[in-house]
């Protein structure tokens, strides 16, 4: 998959993506921050956790995160970063930098640590973890697309008792994976967007399954005490 991205500067570039399996490695060095959340009533005495992603601290933190990824792991990232349409960028003047400290392994990794602002390099990076892996954007576009509602509100909004285990993401999609016939190498060859698709029809299938029990088991007591 391939996106196209204008820089501040007003620079064209061409964005790929990467095996997820290579993110997952980077991953390894630093946890991505999580957003806070909200606290409301849900399902009987249950409190749902509503994450607030437009937290002014939260969005400073991830760009921080971006922008880590993008530094220490700028040869994978900027493999996938091409310029197209730009005359005027001076490959010559670039490498001629090192004289200033500055060492690139190639074109394109100078062109992520020099030419882009740091907004720029975060959003290249998000845009590249957009198409390559799970992200929060692609379960939230999932679950606009899907429209699946319990009692007028969205199944995945609901909050559910959860078993007392730490599961990482990993993890998860690799049991997504598994849930939807795909062997692992075939699911990390799907784009970000249909990857974070199936991890949130996992979730969502998983809810929907725990409100219904709980319907019918609701409407099975309600029948009982009739009689």
């Amino acid at each position: 998959m391939q996106a196209k991205y204008l820089t501040e500067q007003g620079y064209k570039l061409q964005l790929g993506s990467v095996d997820r399996r290579q993110i997952d490695r980077l991953k390894l060095g630093r946890e991505e921050p999580t957003p806070p959340v909200r606290i409301v009533m849900a399902w009987g005495d249950i409190e749902e956790e509503i994450p607030i992603l437009d937290d002014p601290v939260y969005q400073s933190a991830m760009m921080q995160y971006h922008l880590w990824l993008a530094k220490e792991q700028a040869v994978v990232i900027a493999d996938v970063v091409k310029p197209f349409d730009n005359g005027a960028i001076d490959w010559q003047e670039l490498f001629e930098l090192k004289e200033l400290g500055l060492e690139f392994v190639d074109a394109n990794v100078g062109l992520l640590c020099y030419l882009l602002s740091d907004q720029d390099r975060a959003n290249v990076v998000a845009l590249v973890l957009y198409h390559s892996t799970v992200t929060v954007r692609g379960i939230s576009e999932a679950e606009q697309a899907y429209g699946v509602k319990w009692l007028d509100k969205p199944v995945a909004a609901w909050r559910v008792p959860s078993i007392p285990a730490e599961i990482s993401l990993e993890f998860e999609a690799r049991r997504v994976a598994k849930a939807s016939g795909y062997s692992w190498p075939e699911f990390c060859q799907l784009t970000g967007p249909e990857q974070s698709a199936e991890v949130c029809h996992y979730r969502i299938s998983n809810k929907l399954a725990w409100l219904e029990a709980e319907y019918e088991r609701a409407k099975s007591s309600k029948t009982r005490v009739r009689h």
